[in-house]
């Protein structure tokens, strides 16, 4: 199925998984997400765990929802997964590089899929609404300091366009 996104064409793969203990789970993904969704399912099968129908069930609402969660909010799209298991999973899962920790202030960690490309958040203060942004001041600070910069977290607070509006 064909989509008009913000004047960009994307490629949308409409995706059903039926479960023998839970109701059919569907959900919409795009292609990047699946690939990484589909890389990530794989990864944990390589680590020499089993790929469970709760562990794919987590991986799979991360890839749909394409912004950081908290537990809570990963524990309510979950199908008969408790929360203890949603945390285990989260762990396991960021052990295994599959999904990071983000953190945007807020009390609550968050967590999304690991991607390819570096990128950063802003979460609007009012509405709690999380863009991403596919940009990164990393290199401008390297050349302003010289240093071998081993780590960083930017995360951006503000009010969003909509809000401002009201």
């Amino acid at each position: 199925m064909r989509t008009n996104d913000n004047s960009k064409t994307s490629w949308i793969i409409q995706f059903h998984y039926k479960y023998s203990k839970c109701k059919q789970l569907a959900f919409t993904v795009s292609l990047e997400y699946f690939c990484y969704m589909k890389f990530h399912l794989n990864k944990i099968k390589e680590a020499g765990y089993k790929l469970t129908r709760q562990r794919k069930n987590v991986v799979e609402i991360l890839a749909e929802k394409r912004k950081p969660l908290t537990l809570n909010e990963i524990f309510d799209e979950c199908n008969q997964i408790d929360f203890a298991s949603v945390y285990r999973i989260i762990q396991l899962l960021t052990e295994l590089k599959i999904v990071e920790e983000v953190n945007l202030g807020e009390r609550q960690k968050r967590y999304e899929l690991i991607l390819d490309k570096h990128h950063h958040h802003i979460l609007c203060k009012t509405c709690g609404k999380i863009d991403r942004i596919d940009y990164c001041i990393l290199d401008k600070i390297k050349d302003l300091t010289n240093y071998n910069i081993l780590n960083h977290s930017i995360e951006f607070i503000g009010i969003c366009p909509d809000c401002q509006k009201n």
